[in-house]
Order: C-alpha cells, then structure tokens, then sequence
C-alpha cells in the first residue's frame, strides 16, 4: 500500500517518506510553494513503507520522552550573545555544547537567495546562520541520509526543527542508533509558504535599493517581542509587517498546521525551546526587553544537555510551570483564517502586490494609521 494525500491537511512535508522509499517511487510535487509526495506506480513495490514512517498524526510516537515536560526560563547572560538570538539565546547555548564536543548542528538558514533551507554545522561561524526566527517552511532536501551518516560515523548531532520534522527525522532512523543524537523542537505557529515568501522578496526589492544582503524577520532591535521585519539591502534599509501580519493572521501557513497534532504539552523532541511569553508578568528579573528562553525538557537526554550548560557563569536558568507562560503552541494548533481559500485564489489569479494589499497592511488607509500611530507612540514618549 503506497502513501497517497487525498487531504493536503494531513501532510506535512517532512520528507520521511521520500527518503525511507527503497525503489525510489516518491518525488515531492510542489502545491502551493508546500511540497507533498507522489508515488509513481510504475514504480511502487508496495512495501508499504511510506505508510509507517509517516508521523503526522495523534498517535505520534514519543519514544523514551517524559509523560510531562520540565518547565525552564533560560538566558544567555552574555549581552553578545543575546543580542544575536531571538529570544533568550536557548539554541546558541545548546548548540555551542554539542560544537564544543566535536558535534554537528541542523538547522534552519537563509540561502544567497534567502530561501529557507536547513543547513549542516560544524563550526559557530555556520551555526550561527541558524540563529533568529524564520517563518517559512524550510528545504529538507538532503538532510535525513546526511543525519543518517554523521551518526552511523559516530558523531554526536544536534537536529533543530518543528515538531514534525523532528518527528519525520526520528521515524526515518527508526532502525538506527541514536543514541548520539539531541534534538530541539521549536514551539511552532505554523509554516510558511516558500512560494509567498519568494514572491514577497520579489516585491520589495523595487528599483534603486541595490542587492538584498540581510533580513531579520523579526528585528530584536525593535525589542525581543517586535514583529517588525528588517530587509537590508546595498543602498536602504526596509521595515515591515506584513508578512508577519498574514503568516499570524493564518493566511500563508501550510493547510497541516491548522490541525497540527504536536501542538500540545506532549512534546517530541528532547527540548522544546521558544519565546517565553508572559515572563515579564510573572517577574521582576530580566524585564529590559532583551529576551528570555522558554525550555521544555521532555527526556533523559534532554535534561542531561540543560545540566551541563547551566553550570556555565553566563547562563540564567530557573524552573517554572506551564501556568507561567503564555505560548499558545502548548495548547492548540494555529487557527485558519476563513479567508484562507480567497486568499489563496487571489493570490494565483492577481499576485503578490494585490493580496498584500488586501489582506496585509499595504493599502493606503492602513499605512496612514501605521504612521498616524507610529507618530502619536513617538509624541507619548517625547512628553510623558
């Protein structure tokens, strides 16, 4: 029996079936800018392999993980540091133990394009491209079998991703030994469309601005919460929010994370890190708007990795509870906006420009209240 996705809602692009395929029957066809499998039949042994390494759904496994997660707030002390991470520096501090050790760190980068793709690390220098948020579903391509080798070469591996890809990886290495790897599941509001986000690059990078050279998707400069985006390019600089606007406001994200079954307390990885909303209502410590870590440890080896790095001098960490923060990916998936499908017809019909307009924040009368805020926000500083 091989794998078939009658409902795109069911899918989420982790590649585990691609790669698990012994006659290389499955390619992934694109739908959307998301990629989905297909099965050749002409091809097809109908070992029905497909089928059982597929994850996305509530009956996941979650191997040797805790029935419930051991609640942290984390953060790098190192003001460097810090001001390079989203959040509390969570990753970096994990990544840099594992890198220390000789390890290898996956996780997500920009390409020369700035595409999203996940990349291979053995140095600070290339993991640090992993660092900052990044909305938009990442390339696979490649990286199970490289995970694969590094751990039958014997190396300790940190795999950084969303709950299903974390999940894909694990159920693809099933037979394996992993005893070396660690993984980190990020909590997650969805998944970018790839598509969207190329076109939206398309966009903005109008005439006289020069090459794109760096983008933050969320500038920490604006403070660790902001969601403004920042395009740097040769000759200007660029702030924005629409993209930010219509991936929250559930228009771009793959149709999967509307009925994510990983968006709960249960979780898959090792460690799950995020933004630890609502420390700033709870504490007194650390509110200077620079960014604190949310840290679920759900194994063994997860709580094992938090021990080691918390005995650093420049690592805050403090137990806290579920009740303590604010993260809606512990309780439910992203929610679909009802204009999802307009949105989308829109978009293949009339383009970029059109639903940006539409539906983001580029229309006219939404950028004069933009700057009609902006303007009263500057006053209210200026004279209270």
């Amino acid at each position: 029996m091989s794998i078939k996705i009658k409902d795109k809602s069911l899918c989420c692009g982790c590649t585990a079936c691609f790669y698990s395929c012994p006659s290389g029957a499955i390619q992934m066809e694109e739908h959307k800018g998301f990629l989905y499998p297909e099965v050749d039949e002409t091809k097809c042994i109908e070992c029905g392999l497909c089928e059982k390494v597929c994850t996305f759904h509530e009956n996941y496994a979650r191997y040797n993980n805790y029935a419930s997660p051991k609640y942290f707030a984390l953060r790098c002390l190192d003001n460097e540091e810090l001001s390079k991470s989203q959040s509390g520096g969570a990753f970096y501090l994990l990544s840099q133990y594992v890198l220390d050790l000789g390890g290898i760190i996956y996780g997500a980068s920009f390409n020369n394009n700035f595409m999203v793709m996940h990349t291979r690390a053995d140095d600070a220098l290339c993991r640090d491209s992993m660092r900052g948020s990044k909305y938009v579903q990442s390339s696979l391509y490649n990286i199970f079998p490289q995970i694969k080798k590094d751990l039958i070469d014997g190396k300790f591996v940190l795999f950084s991703g969303t709950p299903c890809q974390v999940a894909g990886l694990r159920s693809f290495l099933k037979k394996a030994d992993t005893n070396k790897l660690l993984t980190i599941d990020l909590l997650c509001h969805g998944v970018a469309s790839p598509l969207f986000w190329k076109k939206y690059l398309e966009m903005i990078q109008i005439k006289g601005k020069g090459k794109l050279k760096d983008v933050k998707m969320r500038d920490k400069s604006f403070g660790w919460l902001s969601s403004e985006e920042t395009y740097e390019f040769e000759n200007a600089t660029t702030h924005k929010n629409t993209f930010y606007m219509l991936y929250y406001g559930g228009l771009i994200s793959r149709e999967c994370c509307f009925h994510c079954p990983f968006a709960n307390a249960k979780r898959i990885g090792d460690i799950s890190i995020g933004d630890y909303h609502g420390w700033n209502e709870h504490h007194k410590q650390f509110i200077d708007n620079t960014g604190m870590s949310l840290v679920l440890i759900n194994s063994v080896k997860g709580e094992s990795l938090i021990k080691r790095i918390t005995k650093r001098d420049d690592v805050f960490c403090t137990p806290t509870d579920i009740h303590g923060t604010i993260h809606i990916a512990l309780l439910e998936p992203a929610k679909k906006n009802e204009k999802y499908d307009y949105f989308w017809n829109d978009f293949d019909k009339k383009g970029i420009k059109y639903v940006c307009k539409k539906y983001g924040d580029m229309s006219w009368r939404t950028q004069m209240n933009i700057k009609l805020y902006r303007f009263l926000k500057r006053m209210l500083k200026k004279y209270i």
